[in-house]
């Protein structure tokens, strides 16, 4: 199996959040319909109260592991991954 290196995820979420942002149809006229949205409100809330934290636990264990093992990228890597999950549940906000 071929992982991708720390520096490497690092720079690929760094490109992420420096490109523009991806089109949208903000304007699409579809709304969720009361029940539609009472059905996924507890999904949802789980997802962004994961996806906007932010990930002070996982960055200290990341800082620890590279004290011991010297990938100071990955502590990178997981912060640029921390903010581009930070953007999707700002989007998903808006959608919601």
């Amino acid at each position: 199996m071929n992982f991708a290196t720390s520096s490497y995820c690092a720079s690929h979420f760094r490109a992420k959040r420096l490109a523009p942002p991806p089109p949208f149809p903000w304007d699409e006229p579809y709304r969720l319909t009361p029940d539609e949205r009472d059905a996924i409100a507890h999904s949802i809330a789980q997802f962004q109260l994961g996806e906007s934290s932010e990930g002070h636990h996982l960055i200290a264990r990341a800082q620890q592991w590279a004290a011991n093992s010297g990938d100071h990228a990955l502590v990178e890597a997981l912060r640029e991954f921390i903010t581009e999950e930070q953007r999707h549940s700002r989007w998903l906000g808006v959608v919601m």
